[in-house]
């Protein structure tokens, strides 16, 4: 289990949000609320209320309260979704860290040794970039269907160094903690800036992962009521 949290502005776009999240064995539930938006558009992103992911049963849900509630959903009704879903299960987590690791080109410096809530870990820098920063916790984004805010970034191919700080346990290798921050001047579309943290615990315990709810409805059936294109992703206002 652990928690996200990550603030990001260029140009008229500043958003931050959250994320807490747990996983167990087939099954995971994770909330996400943003809060900002564009202001030439006058987007605020807080209106569409915290999101909520849950896999039960080899089924997939998601609570969307500007919808109405829950909603099952396919890789038919939000494409990809299903797949992002898959894989944040996959690995117990909704940041994917092996991922960003692995495209780091950048170098790894040996800070020290630390504790994180009372364990013993390892902290290492690392210099990136900021498409793979990005691209590592996309699939949280993709799998509400809310992914704008990372396909605007990885689409318009703005990069430039990122410094990220990553806390591993003595013993387990495990991530406990990683933080981000990157300033990027992108010219004509301002300044860029970000800043992350994560933070990641309770491995192999014992978690809280809600029932499924019996009251969720069909994502598709909603969309055919709203005469929506279920490719077109969902409605971004409320």
């Amino acid at each position: 289990s652990g928690d996200i949290t990550f603030d990001f502005s260029m140009g008229t776009t500043s958003v931050n949000g959250s994320a807490v999240f747990a996983f167990e064995d087939d099954a995971m539930h994770m909330t996400l609320s943003f809060e900002g938006g564009d202001q030439a558009s006058v987007v605020d992103l807080s209106q569409l209320g915290t999101f909520e992911i849950l896999v039960r049963d080899e089924q997939f849900f998601l609570n969307m309260p500007f919808l109405g509630g829950w909603f099952t959903i396919s890789d038919e009704d939000m494409p990809g979704s299903s797949v992002s879903i898959s894989d944040m299960l996959s690995r117990g987590s909704p940041f994917d860290f092996s991922g960003l690791a692995g495209a780091l080109g950048g170098g790894v410096e040996y800070i020290g040794e630390d504790e994180i809530d009372g364990r013993a870990t390892v902290h290492y820098q690392l210099t990136g970039d900021l498409q793979s920063l990005i691209g590592s916790f996309s699939d949280a984004l993709a799998a509400t269907g809310d992914n704008a805010f990372s396909d605007r970034i990885l689409s318009s191919e703005i990069t430039g160094p990122v410094t990220m700080d990553v806390w591993v346990g003595k013993g387990d290798f495990l991530p406990y903690k990683l933080t981000g921050e990157a300033t990027i001047d992108t010219g004509e579309t301002g300044v860029l800036m970000l800043d992350l943290v994560a933070t990641f615990g309770d491995y192999n315990e014992e978690v809280d992962i809600p029932d499924a709810p019996d009251d969720a409805q069909s994502l598709s059936d909603l969309f055919a009521q709203m005469g929506l294109d279920p490719s077109a992703g969902i409605p971004s206002t409320p």
